[in-house]
């Protein structure tokens, strides 16, 4: 990978003036550290490296708008694009369209950043081990949970607004820390700047550092650029479509429509009390069709849910009954409008259609549609990992380094490591048939099925394990085995399992004295009973087998 260019600061003319520096009393340690910033938008070109030989082109930008030691100026620091609120409003509407930004958001707070140098430009960036570089790095990414919360946030702006800015201040501790807000909770310029997080509404201070972070646009390079950009009048469309369906389902709710029929029409006596206050002014056959469908609905044990309600009425009469409706009925095409809308905006956030319709090949379902695939995080969640690194590297980690005093601190930067999302293979399978065929150890076999050493078995579970399976193969071991398996058990039990009795007192002449068996046992094979196991053996007492 390449390193951004950026204006090179001055360098410390010899080791003496460099130690110098860093023993002034403002700048020998980090948490005094006033940050020097360098205004106006610096551009990074990154090569990120993936599975392949090929890497993949990123361009990303960022710039100093407020801080120490940042020129004041009246000029609009950026500029407010229409779509962005509209971009906002629909993923509070669209539950597709916030899915697919917020996939990558979720896939970019799993990613662990960290402080590295550049000591090869062909090669991926060193994590730094000591120094102030290393504590700069861990007093802003030293909580795992706040990162992980920042940073998705971060992320979020990047996807459906293509901005964000980082607000950077210093904590109690001394350590810098990071709040990602959008273009619409800070606003101002000069020196008067505002911060405003929907409650809480106060001015930025002077010591707070504002870097704005933006992937440029293609056209316009000061201009914001992001997937959901190109796929809002997809998510416009669909909102429409749920509306439209939305009002058809409550047209059905509305009403019941009219009912027409014959005034002669007359109902049975004796079908329910009416439960109506004022019975005079209402037809008698009108209240009593009222109750007769009311009642079910209070009441589901009501007979009036399951017996029909009953009327007479002149023959010529019955084909004259009409019920008029005034629902909509449900358009059929809407379902597969709907799911043409969210296919596109699938492709156009760069997540996988099957994630949102739910028609992977492995059957993708609620549990499994965050899981990211390979090309996910090469694609989609390194290029946003990546353009967070660069602001807060060229905004904020070099010029701290440069201000420290260290050596090349141009060849230092923030940068990630997208291993956390890596989907181990299950491979437990195949190691399982390649250990039958004695061609794998049994380390390798726990290792691919998720195990480790700690969950061996001991050598007295291996020995009890053993004695069952030979239990198991030949019953005629019990009196052997038995005892050893299960600890202190009465000799009567045996004998109940085996179906062998006590053998008689042996006579004077008898050389081959053998037990007696009993009923149901005259087709075993007369095998002998070995001896009980060596005491050297200890079974695990209380075990069963």
């Amino acid at each position: 990978m390449t390193t951004p260019a950026r204006r090179r600061g001055r360098r410390p003319e010899s080791t003496a003036a460099q130690e110098a520096e860093a023993l002034t009393p403002s700048r020998s340690t980090v948490a005094n550290t006033r940050i020097r910033n360098v205004p106006g938008a610096i551009i990074g070109h990154y090569n990120l490296p993936n599975s392949t030989d090929d890497t993949e082109a990123l361009t990303a930008a960022a710039q100093v708008v407020h801080g120490p030691n940042v020129a004041q100026t009246s000029k609009a620091q950026w500029k407010k694009m229409p779509w962005q609120q509209e971009s906002w409003e629909l993923r509070k509407e669209i539950g597709e369209f916030r899915f697919a930004g917020d996939r990558v958001a979720r896939g970019v707070s799993r990613v662990v950043f960290f402080g590295a140098k550049v000591e090869n430009p062909m090669n991926a960036p060193t994590p730094v081990e000591d120094g102030p570089a290393l504590d700069l790095a861990q007093g802003m990414f030293g909580s795992r949970a706040r990162t992980q919360q920042v940073t998705k946030r971060a992320a979020q702006h990047l996807s459906f607004a293509g901005e964000s800015l980082f607000v950077i201040s210093e904590d109690e501790h001394g350590n810098h820390t990071l709040e990602p807000r959008s273009t619409n909770e800070v606003t101002g310029s000069g020196t008067n700047w505002k911060l405003n997080d929907g409650i809480e509404n106060r001015n930025l201070r002077d010591d707070e550092l504002v870097v704005r972070c933006w992937i440029p646009d293609p056209e316009y390079s000061a201009l914001p650029d992001c997937p959901a950009r190109a796929v809002l009048s997809n998510a416009r469309t669909l909102r429409e479509l749920s509306k439209h369906t939305s009002a058809q389902v409550e047209s059905r709710l509305a009403g019941a429509g009219m009912l027409l029929v014959p005034q002669e029409i007359e109902a049975l006596a004796g079908q329910g009390a009416s439960g109506f206050d004022d019975e005079d002014d209402i037809d008698p056959f009108v209240r009593d069709l009222m109750v007769s469908m009311v009642t079910p609905v209070k009441d589901r044990d009501s007979a009036s849910a399951l017996v029909p309600f009953v009327a007479k009425l002149p023959a010529e009469l019955i084909d004259k009954i009409k019920h008029i409706t005034f629902t909509t009925p449900l358009d059929p095409q809407a379902k597969d409008l709907r799911s043409e809308e969210i296919r596109r905006i699938a492709l156009g956030m760069d997540a996988p259609p099957e994630v949102l319709l739910g028609m992977g090949s492995g059957g993708a379902n609620h549990w499994s549609a965050w899981q990211i695939s390979e090309d996910e995080v090469t694609l989609s969640i390194s290029p946003v990992a990546a353009t967070i690194c660069h602001a807060l590297t060229v905004g904020w980690y070099q010029p701290a380094l440069e201000q420290l005093g260290v050596p090349d601190w141009d060849k230092y930067q923030i940068w990630f490591d997208t291993s956390p999302l890596a989907l181990r293979p299950d491979r437990s399978k195949d190691a399982q048939s390649l250990f039958d065929k004695d061609e794998l150890s049994a380390e390798a076999l726990l290792r691919e099925s998720g195990f480790d050493d700690d969950d061996v078995p001991d050598d007295t579970e291996r020995t009890r394990r053993l004695m069952i399976r030979l239990l198991d193969a030949n019953p005629n071991f019990a009196y052997a085995l038995l005892p050893a398996i299960v600890p202190n058990i009465d000799r009567s039990v045996i004998d109940a399992l085996t179906g062998v009795t006590a053998a008689p007192a042996n006579n004077p002449g008898d050389e081959n004295p053998t037990p007696s068996r009993g009923a149901g046992t005259a087709d075993r094979t007369d095998t002998a009973i070995p001896d009980p196991p060596d005491s050297t053996i200890t079974p695990d007492d209380g075990a069963t087998p």
